[in-house]
This record gives structure tokens, C-alpha cells and sequence, in this order.
């Protein structure tokens, strides 16, 4: 009931009380003892008070059992101010403020076997015990010990089953209890949480199934969802799992910071499914000299390293996850051969995953990384001082440092490289580097992805003998790739020399290949585009191979060769590099080399570059670009200059074309004063083309250059332009078709520091044709111009002074260039045909002009030996050797004649070489002719330019053609002997000078005879006496006994007399049946005979499915022990067949049937034999034949 102040009051020395079985509620206090010692409450209840339950005020050694506090206000038990009292086997729950509260100096109370079930089961600012020692007995939850107290948020455990807690001690009530506390708290976790699956035992901690007796190497242990305070020492070669194979819900956190919560020290063990946390000076799992492990599904924070292989090899660790850890995510410590997939390890202080190496245990070698991701670490994935790695497929993201770090030691203990890994398909984003190789080589990169890195995408530093293929470097915000080595290395560098970089990608970067310092690289099909810098950049690196890249839309170069001047050993350029079939556009520069020498660059394509398309220029601080190769390179559209080559000397240009560049196609650049200064000087320029430019060549303060077989047409400006230039050669090079002038010379008589004349330049072979001035000097003396061809409407212009200028040597042996015998000036030709040249003979054949003029004068010049066409004799050519035959035509064909001249030839021929000609001249170059007879000989050519003439003879075979013979014997169907037979034949030959004779074969006798020349016919007649099958053979010869021989069968009958019968089998072999596949036993009965002059009989034959009859014969014929016949008859039943039999009546007996309609031959036994009057070859196996005469 409701009481203002308490249900039930002790007050002032009210002592030695029994309260028992009472109910205080609904009051202020329930019940309030106050000043009071000795007294018993027991089994009272105070409940749903406005303060405390049970209150005790300067009270003293009073005992409180069984009482309940509950749903109250304030406390469910208050002390304040008083000690020495036994509290037990009270319930205290549901109380708004404390289950239990102490206050002031309350100590020495002895409280324990109490149930506390409140949000704050306690507080104690005293000195009270809380347990007593662990006894047998009954608890207040149902436990077999006393002990301390049940307190609903202990989260410790019972290791041991005994109903007292083991784990978190003492209980504090979160700091409630502000001295000791609860090192017996009761727990209702009487049911065993970890399970040896194999024993069937239960235990209450992971460590106590480990250490039980009855576990086994080989047992699984299977551990409930909870959370377990202990660092378990894995000693066996177990499997330990747990029981959700969540992590999130099975726990196990270090009961000793200093201790790995898990120690692995056996093979062969299996952990899975934790969450693994509190190791904070070691690691969540540690892995130490042991083999075959696995380690998958697990969480790992909060610990120094989350897993840590030390030794270990041949694990796998899967699908783990570490995070928050202060070392490193996962760690191998010279650890080989382990698989590390799926596991993502991220928000560690050091690395996310790391290999490496112990000075006294070595390296990391053979692991495998698949599938990983490193995220928000200081590094990714780190291998030190470890090789033969492979990372496929991982993900280092947003790390501080590197995304993917291989580093080698390059002193002290434990140095060494890491080298022969295998990164595949991994990608690094966002890290500060994506993927970094120190000191490490003989790796490879293939197919991986660095991308918006703050600052390399790929970093190479002192690594050598990489492979770095189809990877992909896009938005890092310094390189994309990067190569860095030393050039006089000290014991901690050295080049990054030896790699191969093919197919990769570098794009939208600062710079998108980046060599420094880096030697004999193959840089193959690479791409880099867009970059802010340049594309390809090489900075003292040489002996390097660029092959095939592509460099375009870079702000920067294309492709940037440099060179470097280095505090303590000076300049290193970059040389002796070789590049080719690479492509440049878009770019500042598309290739430019500062300070770099004895370079190759072959078959580069340089276009539409805001500035040069390939540049060779110096630095002030760096020196020259000198002794490069430049060949079969194309620099095309490009804004400024095709080739440009800056004060760089030694350069051999061939084979190039520089084409539609606004400037300049080559530009040899000298610079006379500035902070650069020096000459661009013997270079080597041959067989270069340069069109549609601003001008074709432009040498500026530029000396000792030699100029051969170039080509420069249809520029803008000048063809070939020298200025401030002396001491040139220029060789058979052509400048024709440009706007200006074919070739320029300018020079500064007095000259002041940025000039001077264009001197002692000698000019010979070449051609100015077709410019708006063939040549032009200005300010140019002491040239020697010789040998040239000018064909232009205006051929030359002066101004300035130009004096010294050599127009013709001496006149000198040797093939001029417009082909005559000597050398000496110039030929000075017009387009209209009125040049100097042209308009003056040649008197003496010397290819000088002689008549009327023989000095050019011009502008006060003079050539005194100017050149003039000569003529040449023209070079005939029968061609041949000729074969034909008799009476047919042969074309002969001199169409290979030649004029040097170039004029035009007639032809004519001497069939017979006799001295007469059978053809007249003509323009046409092949003739016929016909021989009536064999013949061998020569024939002549003579060919004539309407000044020389020229012959040629070609060998000539015409062959003997043999007679052809169409033959008739009459009549055509077999006769009776006595009958006459009438042969009638003609014949042809082409040769009609030919002669013949003939013999003919009657079968039973010969004739022959000679036929007068010309008679192309043979008539004849024969009787037979005997019957028989004749063959009547004529052959014709003539008289290169040449032939042609044509038979017919005449078959001849007595039908006075013969017969012949026969009946029997014999072996079909595979062949003779029109299925001839099919062999076996074939049959035969047949007869023939003539009576009264008339042929009768009648034949059967069977094999297989053929049968066949006869239905008539046509003719038999009898000779001697052979018999033929022939007739129709049915084969299965149906007519239209034809068949003859052949038989030889002998010892062996031989038989022959052969059966045809008019388009198949269904059976024929005498296999592989021609003509249907061979004798039979296959023998009667049963049976026999009979012939009578």
C-alpha cells in the first residue's frame, strides 16, 4: 500500500528484528532501516517504490536474504553509511537508477549469490567483497557453485563449465565498483560453446578443445557465435571454424594484448570464420614455420598485424579481411608458395599486405595474390625483398603511399632484390603511387591498371630486365610510367636499364613515358596520348629501342630525347638510341633530341605537331644534338618546320619526307650569337623529299653540309635555300616546281656577328626545273656551280655583290648530266625550248655548244663550257632466241631497242641473215614470217634514231611438222570371205617442200610406194582369203622421217564353217563389275555355230545380281583355237544391251565377256586390257570350251 515515507521502518537501535515474507510497495521507501544492527530480512518484497527498494542508514551487521527489489525508482538495495551486513541471494531488477548502490564509507558487506538485472547493476565507492571462494552448493540461477554474483551484462565466459565466470574479471559493473569487484561472477552459459565435432566433446573456450586429450590431429573444432576473451595456442593440426561462418558474430578477442590471439605452430590447420581483434603488440593470426595452412573468412582489426606468416609456406588465406590494424593487414615474413585470394585489407597504419624478407630467414618467394584488395593503408601490397611472386587481379585503392610497392634492400642485413614477380590485371587508384618497383627486376607487368594517382601511375626506380605489357596509366597526376635509375650509381641505385615495355597505355597523365637516367629499354607499340607533358620523354637515357609507339594530343613532345646536367658528374645526354616506326602527332614538338647524339630514327612518322615534326636541337647547359641517323622518317603538317636541326652537327639525314609544313620541310639551324651558338655542320642529306612546305630545304649559318639526290618540289617559298651558309656540297639533288626560287643562296658581304656570305658552296648534278628562278644569288661569292640542269623560265637572279662564282670546271672525261662524255658547265634550257643549251649545236661531239655561240654570258657571268644534247646511238635488241614450226608464223619483236636519246626508232628485218632485207623501215617493232620447210638460223634487227642505225641478230629454230592421216576402209561391217576391201586415205603437212611414202599392213600382208612431191592421197584394195580380225595399218613419212600411223579393224566371217561352245565358271575379280567392289564366282553356257550360212546361238552369264541373255548374234569369226562373236540381248530383263565373247580354246581354257549399253559398260572381266579384239586373259576355273573349224 501507499505510505508518504516507507512501507516498513526500523529506526534508531531498533535491533535484532526479524522481517520476513513482507510485501513494501507503491511507498517513497519500501523498506527503510535506520540506526539499526542485527536484524533479519528475508523474503521480503519491495517493489514499484518512488526511491529505494530496501534502504539502509547507519545500519549495521544485518543480514538481507532472498528479499526482492524490483521496478523502483531510485536503487533497488541503498547502503549509506553502513557496513559489516551480509547481502545474499537478494533479487535486484528493473530499478531505474542501480540495482545495488553503496554509499559514504559502507565497507566491509559481504554481498554475493545476489541477481542483479538493471542497466547500472551497481555502484561501490567503498571497500566490499563481492564473492566469497568458490563453494559447492546451489546458486540463485541454478549453478553448482557459490561464488560472486549474477550480473545481466557480464560478457564474459565460463571456460570450465562451472557456473563462474572466467574471462573479464573482476566484474566492475563498467567501473561501477570502484575497488575490485566480482572475481566470481555467476553465468548462465552451463551449455559448452566450442565443439570438438570428432570427440563429441563440449568445452566452454577455443583453447580448452585444443588442450583436451581426446583432440586429435585431424579433428574439426566448430566454435558458437559469441565473444571469446582468450589467445588460443594452436598446437595441433586441426580445423577450427565457426559455427555461422560469420565473423561478425563469432569473436575472439586477446585476453593479453601482448599475445597473438591466435598462434598457429602446427601444419595443416584450418581457421575460418572469426573475428579476430585485441592483439595490439602482435597479430590477430600468427603463422610460424609451418605448411599447408588455410586461413579464410576471418576479421581482423584492432591488432598490430592482422595475419602473419613468419616461415610459413603453402598456405592459402581467402576471403579475410583486415582492417585497423597498426602494423600491417596481412604480413609474410619469409614465407614462400602461399595463395592469398579475395582478401581485402584495408585502414592499416603500414601496409595492407606485405611480403618480405627476415635478414636471417631470407625472402618471400612464389607466393600468389589473386583477387586482393588493398584500400586506405600507408601501402597497398608491398613485396621487399621478395620474388617470383604473382599478383593477378588485385585492387590497391586510396592508399597514402604506394598501391602496389616492390622494393628491393640494396645494403646491410638481409639486402637483395625483388625480382621475377608477375603482376597481372591488378589496378592501383588513387594511391600517391600506383604501382612502384625499387631496386627490383626481371618482373612482370602485364595488363594492369594505374589510373588517377596523385603521383605515378607505374614507377620504375634502379629496376632492370622488366616486362611491362598492356598496362594501362591514365590521370596519374605526375607520370604515367616512369623509369629512374643513376647514371654512376652509388651502392643504393643504379639504372633502371633492360626493360620492355610493349603495348601499354599512358594517357591524360603529366608526362606519359618517363625515362630518366635508364639505359637499353624496348619501348615497343605503346600509346601515350593526351598527356599535359610530353607523350614519350627520355632524360640521359640511351642505348634505348622506341618501336612502333604512338605519341598524339600530348601538350608536350610526342617523343622528347634530353639531356641532363648533373652536379657532380656532369652532362649525360641521351644517345645511341634507335627509333622507329613510331608515330607523333598533335603534340608541341612531335620527336624532338636536345643534347643527344648518335641516335637512329627510322621510318617515324612526325604530323600535324604545333611546332617541328622532328627536332635535333642543343641546350646552353647540355650541348649538342650531333652524329644522329635520321632515315626513311615522314614529317608531315606540321606548324613550324618538318625536320628542324638546331647547332647540331655530324647528322646524316636519308630517304625522308618532309611534306605540307608551314615552315620550313628540313631546316638546319645555326645560331651565329645568344646564349646557343655554333654552326649545324656536316650533316649528311641524301635522297630526302620535301614538297608543299613553306620552303624545301633552309640552311641557316650552317657549313660543311653534304646535300645528294634530295628532292624539293612544289614548296611556297624556295626549293633549296643556303644562308650565312659556306662550304656546302650540293649533289644531284632536284628543285623543281616551287613558287620561288629552285635553289637560294644569301649571304652578308660584311658581315657583322649574325652574318657573313654563303661561300665556297659547290653546286653539281643537280636539277632546278620549272621554279619562278632556277637559281638565285645574293651576297654569295667563290661558289663553283657546275654540271647542273636549269630548265625555268627565268634560270637565274643577282643581287648584291657576287663575285668569285665558278660556272664550268675544266672540261674532264665523264658522263655529264644530261648524258654526255664531258663534264664542264652547265645546261641552261627554257621551257619554250629557247634556252642557251638548246638553241646551240654541238659541233665536235663533245656535248659542249659550239655553233653559233659556245660562253654563256649572264649578269655579268660566264659559263665557258655550256651544256648541249649529244646523240646518242640507239641499242638494238632481236630479242629471241625464236622456236616455230614449219607453216606457221613467227613474230619477232625488237621492242627492247632502246635510244639514250630518247628518240624514236624505226625497225627492220633480215629473216635469212642473207644481206637482203625482207622488211622495209617501219615504226612498228614486230614482224612475221613464215617458213614452208625446217630451218635453223640467225635474223637480223636494225633499228635507226633517223641519225644512227644499230643492228642485233636472234637465233631462229622452225621445227619439222610430222603428216597427219584421216583414214576410211570400206565397207564398215564385218564380211564374208572373198569380199573386197577398199582403203581410201588423205593426209596433211605444212611443210610443202616435205616428201612421203607410205606402207601399208594389211594384217595377212604389206605394201608400200613413194608419192611424188606434192600428192597428199593413198588409194588401195585387199581380199581375204581366211576369216579372221584384221587390223589395216597405213603410216605416212616424210622426208625427215617424221610419221604419223592410222589403224581399222576389218572383220572377216566364213560361213561355210566353224562353231564353238562352252559352259563353266570361273573368278570374277573386283573391277569387272560396274560395282567394282564386288569379286566372287561368275557362270557362263554358251554356243554359236553357222548352218546353212546363217549364224545362230545363244549365250547366259550370271555374277551377283547380273543376269544376262542373248537375244541375237551378229557376226562370229573363227581362227584357229580363237573365237569372237558379238549380239544384243537383256540384262535383268531389259533390252538395248550390247556384249561380245572372246574364248581361246587351250590347255587353260580363257574366257572374256564384256556388256555395254549406249553409255555404261556393266561388265568387262578382262580388266586393265584395251580394245574389244584383245585376247582373253582369265581361265575357266570349272567347265570347258570347245572350238571346231
Amino acid at each position: 500500500m501507499y505510505n508518504s515515507y516507507a512501507g516498513i521502518e526500523l529506526y534508531g537501535s531498533s535491533d535484532y528484528n526479524n522481517l520476513t515474507s513482507n510485501t513494501a510497495s507503491n511507498n517513497n521507501f519500501g523498506i527503510i532501516v535506520e540506526y539499526s544492527s542485527n536484524n533479519n530480512l528475508t523474503s521480503n518484497t519491495a517493489s514499484n517504490n518512488n526511491l529505494n527498494g530496501i534502504d539502509l542508514y547507519f545500519s549495521s551487521n544485518n543480514n538481507l536474504t532472498s528479499n526482492t527489489a524490483s521496478n523502483n525508482t531510485d536503487h533497488g538495495i541503498y547502503l549509506d553509511w553502513s557496513g559489516n551486513n551480509d547481502l545474499t541471494s537478494n533479487t535486484a531488477s528493473n530499478n531505474t537508477d542501480h540495482g545495488i548502490y553503496l554509499e559514504g564509507p559502507s565497507n566491509n558487506n559481504i554481498i554475493y549469490n545476489n541477481y542483479f538485472n538493471n542497466t547500472h547493476n551497481a555502484y561501490d565507492a567503498g571497500t566490499n567483497k563481492w564473492n566469497i571462494t568458490k563453494t559447492a552448493g546451489t546458486n540463485i540461477i541454478g549453478g553448482d557453485y557459490l561464488g560472486g554474483n549474477y550480473w545481466s551484462n557480464y560478457t564474459g565466459v565460463d571456460t570450465d563449465g562451472d557456473g563462474l565466470g572466467n574471462t573479464l574479471l573482476p566484474y566492475n559493473s563498467s567501473g561501477g565498483i570502484t575497488s575490485g569487484g566480482d572475481y566470481l561472477p555467476l553465468t548462465t552459459m552451463a551449455i559448452p560453446t566450442v565443439h570438438n565435432i570428432d570427440s563429441s566433446k563440449g568445452f566452454f573456450t577455443i583453447q580448452a578443445a585444443i588442450d583436451d586429450s581426446g583432440t586429435f590431429d585431424g579433428h574439426t573444432i566448430v566454435v558458437d557465435k559469441g565473444i571469446y576473451t582468450e589467445n588460443v595456442d594452436v598446437n595441433k593440426e586441426l580445423t577450427i571454424i565457426s559455427e555461422s561462418g560469420n565473423p561478425d558474430d563469432t569473436h575472439v578477442q586477446a585476453n593479453n594484448s601482448s599475445v597473438h590471439v591466435f598462434n598457429v605452430t602446427r601444419n595443416n590447420v584450418t581457421i575460418s570464420g572469426f573475428n579476430v581483434t585485441g592483439a595490439t603488440n602482435t597479430s590477430g593470426i600468427f603463422l610460424d614455420g609451418i605448411l599447408n595452412n588455410t586461413i579464410s573468412n576471418n576479421n581482423l582489426s584492432n591488432n598490430d598485424y592482422g595475419i602473419h606468416l613468419n616461415s610459413s609456406s603453402n598456405n592459402t588465406l581467402t576471403n579475410n579481411t583486415a582492417s585497423n590494424n597498426t602494423g600491417h593487414g596481412i604480413r609474410l615474413t619469409s614465407s614462400s608458395y602461399n595463395n592469398l585470394t579475395d582478401n581485402t585489407a584495408s585502414n592499416n597504419t603500414w601496409s595492407g599486405i606485405n611480403l618480405g624478407a627476415s635478414r636471417f630467414t631470407g625472402p618471400s618467394n612464389n607466393n600468389i595474390l589473386t583477387d586482393n584488395t588493398a584500400s586506405n593503408n600507408n601501402i597497398g601490397i608491398m613485396l621487399s625483398v621478395s620474388s617470383y611472386n604473382k599478383l593477378i587481379s588485385n585492387t590497391a585503392t586510396d592508399n597514402t603511399d604506394h598501391g602496389i610497392y616492390l622494393v628491393g634492400k640494396v645494403r646491410g642485413p638481409g639486402s637483395g632484390p625483388s625480382n621475377y614477380n608477375i603482376l597481372t590485371d591488378n589496378t592501383a587508384l588513387n594511391n600517391s603511387y600506383g604501382i612502384w618497383l625499387y631496386y627490383s627486376s626481371y618482373n612482370n607487368l602485364t595488363s594492369n591498371t594505374a589510373t588517377d594517382n596523385t603521383g605515378d601511375g607505374i614507377y620504375l626506380e634502379y629496376s632492370s630486365n622488366n616486362n611491362l605489357t598492356n598496362n594501362t596509366a591514365m590521370d596519374n597526376i605526375q607520370y604515367g610510367i616512369h623509369l629512374v635509375g643513376e647514371i654512376s650509381p652509388s651502392p643504393g641505385s643504379g639504372p633502371s636499364s633492360y626493360n620492355i615495355l610493349t603495348d601499354n597505355t599512358a594517357s591524360s597523365n603529366d608526362y606519359g613515358i618517363r625515362l630518366n637516367s635508364s639505359n637499353y629499354n624496348n619501348l615497343t607499340s605503346n600509346t601515350a596520348t593526351d598527356n599535359t607533358g610530353d607523350g614519350i620523354s627520355l632524360r640521359s637515357s640511351s642505348y634505348n629501342i622506341l618501336t612502333d609507339n604512338t605519341a598524339t594530343d600530348n601538350t608536350g613532345d610526342g617523343i622528347n630525347l634530353n639531356a641532363y646536367r648533373f652536379i657532380v658528374i656532369g652532362v649525360i645526354k641521351s644517345n645511341n638510341n634507335i627509333l622507329t616506326d613510331n608515330t607523333a602527332s598533335n603534340n608541341n614538338y612531335g620527336i624532338r633530341l636536345t643534347s643527344s647524339s648518335n641516335n637512329t630514327l627510322t621510318s617515324n612518322t612526325a604530323s600535324n605537331n604545333t611546332w617541328s615534326g622532328i627536332t635535333l636541337g642543343a641546350s646552353r647547359r647540355t650541348g649538342h644534338s650531333n652524329n644522329n641517323i635520321l632515315t626513311d622518317n615522314t614529317a608531315l603538317n606540321n606548324t613550324d618546320h618538318g625536320i628542324y636541326l638546331s647547332v647540331s652537327s655530324n647528322n646524316t639525314l636519308t630517304n625522308n619526307t618532309a611534306t605540307d609544313n608551314t615552315q620550313h620541310g628540313i631546316y638546319l639551324d645555326g645560331r651565329p650569337k645568344g646564349s646557343i651558338t655554333g654552326r649545324s655542320s656536316y650533316n649528311i642529306l641524301t635522297d630526302n623529299m620535301v614538297s608543299n612546305n613553306g620552303n624545301g630545304i633552309w640552311l641557316y649559318y650552317s657549313s660543311y653540309n653534304n646535300l645528294t639526290s634530295n628532292t624539293a618540289t612544289d614548296n611556297t617559298g624556295d626549293g633549296i635555300y643556303l644562308e650565312y651558309s659556306s662550304n656546302n656540297k650540293l649533289t644531284n639533288n632536284t628543285a623543281m616546281d616551287n613558287t620561288q626560287y629552285g635553289i637560294h643562296l644569301v649571304g652578308e658581304i660584311s658581315p657583322s656577328p649574325v652574318s657573313g656570305p654563303s661561300s665556297y658552296n659547290i653546286l653539281t648534278d643537280n636539277t632546278a626545273m620549272d621554279n619562278n628562278i632556277g637559281i638565285r644569288l645574293y651576297n654569295s661569292t667563290s661558289n663553283t656551280i657546275y654540271n647542273n640542269h636549269f630548265n625555268n623560265t627565268n634560270n637565274t637572279e643577282f643581287a648584291g655583290t657576287n663575285t668569285g662564282n665558278i660556272w664550268n670546271i675544266t672540261k674532264t672525261a665523264g658522263l655529264n648530266i644530261i648524258g654526255g662524255p664531258y663534264l664542264g658547265g652547265n645546261y641552261w634550257a627554257y621551257p619554250n625550248g629557247t634556252g642557251f643549251s638548246q638553241v646551240n649545236a654541238d659541233a665536235n661531239g663533245d656535248g659542249f655548244c659550239d655553233s653559233p655561240e659556245n660562253e654563256y654570258v649572264f649578269d655579268g657571268n660566264t659559263d665557258y663550257l655550256p651544256l648541249t644534247d649529244p646523240n646518242w646511238a640507239p641499242v638494238a635488241d632481236a630479242n629471241g632466241p625464236y622456236v616455230g614450226d614449219e607453216g606457221s608464223s613467227i613474230t619477232f619483236d625488237g621492242s627492247n631497242s632502246t635510244d639514250p636519246d630518247g628518240d624514236t626508232l624505226t625497225y627492220r628485218w633480215d629473216f635469212n641473215n642473207d644481206g637482203i632485207w625482207d622488211t622495209g623501215w617501219s615504226d612498228i617493232p614486230t614482224a612475221n614470217n613464215t617458213w614452208n620447210d625446217d630451218w635453223s638460223g640467225v635474223v637480223k634487227l636494225e633499228v635507226n634514231d633517223s641519225k644512227i642505225a644499230t643492228n642485233d641478230t636472234a637465233i631462229v629454230t622452225v621445227n619439222n611438222v610430222a603428216p597427219n592421216i584421216t583414214l576410211t576402209v570400206q565397207p564398215t561391217e564385218p564380211i564374208e570371205v572373198g569380199t573386197e576391201v577398199i582403203l581410201n586415205a588423205t593426209f596433211t603437212d605444212p611443210g610443202s617442200l616435205d616428201t612421203h611414202n607410205y606402207t601399208i599392213d594389211w594384217g595377212d600382208g604389206t605394201e608400200s610406194a613413194t608419192l611424188t612431191l606434192g600428192v597428199r592421197a593413198v588409194d588401195a584394195n585387199h581380199t581375204y582369203a581366211a576369216a579372221g580380225l584384221y587390223n589395216v595399218t597405213l603410216t605416212v613419212e616424210d622426208d625427215e622421217l617424221d610419221s604419223d600411223t592410222k589403224f581399222k579393224y576389218v572383220i572377216v566371217y566364213d560361213s561355210d564353217g566353224g562353231s564353238v561352245a562352252g559352259k563353266g565358271s570361273f573368278d570374277s575379280l573386283a573391277g569387272a563389275y560396274m560395282d567394282e567392289s564386288l569379286k566372287g564366282v561368275a557362270t557362263f553356257d554358251f554356243n554359236s555355230e553357222y548352218k546353212k550360212s546363217k549364224l545362230r546361238g545363244e549365250t547366259q552369264f550370271e555374277f551377283e545380281s547380273l543376269k544376262f541373255q542373248s537375244e541375237s548374234y551378229y557376226w562370229m569369226v573363227v581362227e584357229g583355237h580363237k573365237a569372237t562373236c558379238r549380239g544384243n540381248g537383256m540384262v535383268n530383263g531389259e533390252d538395248d544391251y550390247e556384249f561380245l565373247v572372246s574364248v581361246i580354246d587351250d590347255d587353260d581354257d580363257l574366257f572374256r565377256i564384256k556388256i555395254w549399253n549406249a553409255t555404261t559398260v556393266i561388265y568387262d572381266n578382262n580388266i586393265g586390257i584395251d580394245g574389244d579384239y584383245a585376247d582373253p586373259i582369265t581361265e575357266v576355273e570349272k567347265g570347258r570350251i570347245q572350238i571346231k573349224t
